[in-house]
């Protein structure tokens, strides 16, 4: 009898072992605050600064998250002393830039999911696909320099290692929208829009096409990567890790510019341990990169990730919208951006 028992609770287990990893699948049209509050935790927003606003041209409707010079850095309980991007990766400010607060700490007004079970469990590949655009807000113009770390969209490891960075980012510094990626703690710009956030990166002023399905991908090299460690110099480094594939170079120069339209940028984002992780990034649908194989040292698996989206930055003087109409998490591209066309392997 014992022996059937044991027998039994052998196979439940085994049968539940077999069972799909749980998957998120979320979507906001932010067409209703009372909806979006039951979907986002709004603890690291400033929420007299974020207003759900409806027009007759599309997007019919859309958040308007605003950061001002007024903004400060909310944190939501246990995480505020780990919740930090990592140290600043670009150059010294030119002495002409009017908008700096020079080194006066740190804006955030950022959304993530309430629900911890909607946190993307690190080995299970999910689909984000984030619709918006960025506007100077309050008379303000968008600043052209001056502006550092500024995120808009991160994802990071519930259970952090050494590197507080987001493992994947979307950034937005100077006017010029990038992707970046941490492997140990060499952090790679895998891809970004015309423009330069900074002066030590090549190809300014620069976008092209990024070649159509149906072409062989091939090995790219990596736009910039720089020593993200917080106590030592941002001097270029190597990724010992990272493999970065594309149609072609220079469709890692070719993301849209979201201060002039509304863009939509679909992640694949599967965050697993060494040599297990792959992000791939779709502008409007289209393809620019795929990256392999980076990781953040230290980091236990199996392991969940933290979504987060809306402002972090170094505090300058000028204020700024991000206009968000629509986010979407699935483990089915299908379900969030059906236009895209995934490479062949």
């Amino acid at each position: 009898m014992c022996r059937s028992i044991r027998l039994l609770r052998f196979t439940l287990l085994a049968a539940v072992m077999a069972l799909p990893a749980a998957g998120t699948e979320r979507k906001d049209d932010f067409d209703s605050e009372a909806k979006s509050r039951t979907i986002w935790d709004f603890c690291q927003a400033d929420s007299e600064k974020l207003t759900f606003e409806r027009q007759p041209d599309e997007p019919a409707t859309f958040l308007r998250n605003r950061i001002s010079a007024s903004s400060t850095n909310p944190t939501c309980g246990r995480d505020a002393a780990r919740e930090k991007l990592g140290p600043r990766v670009i150059e010294p400010l030119r002495e002409d830039c009017p908008v700096s607060s020079r080194g006066l700490g740190v804006q955030r007004s950022e959304l993530r999911f309430k629900n911890r079970d909607d946190w993307q469990q690190s080995e299970v590949s999910h689909w984000y696909t984030i619709n918006f655009k960025i506007a100077g807000a309050e008379g303000h113009k968008l600043p052209s320099c001056g502006s550092q770390r500024w995120v808009n969209a991160q994802w990071k490891y519930e259970d952090l290692g050494p590197n507080l960075s987001p493992f994947l980012a979307q950034r937005f510094d100077n006017g010029v929208l990038y992707i970046t990626v941490e492997d140990g703690f060499c952090r790679c710009v895998i891809a970004k829009g015309p423009g330069d956030p900074n002066t030590v990166l090549a190809n300014r002023n620069v976008a092209s096409a990024s070649g159509k399905p149906g072409m062989a991908l091939r090995d790219v090299k990596p736009i910039e990567c720089v020593n993200s460690r917080g106590d030592e110099p941002a001097n270029a480094c190597s990724p010992l890790n990272l493999k970065l594939t594309a149609y072609s170079q220079e469709a890692l120069i070719s993301l849209p510019d979201p201060s002039k339209q509304w863009v939509r940028l679909t992640y694949l984002v599967k965050a697993g341990g060494p040599r297990e992780s792959r992000f791939e990034v779709y502008a409007n649908g289209r393809f620019i990169v795929r990256a392999e194989h980076a990781y953040e040292e230290k980091v236990k698996f199996p392991n969940r990730v933290k979504f987060k989206f809306g402002h972090y930055r170094d505090k300058v003087w000028t204020s700024a919208d991000m206009l968000i109409d629509r986010i979407c998490v699935s483990q089915h591209v299908g379900n969030c951006d059906p236009s895209v066309v995934v490479p062949n392997e």
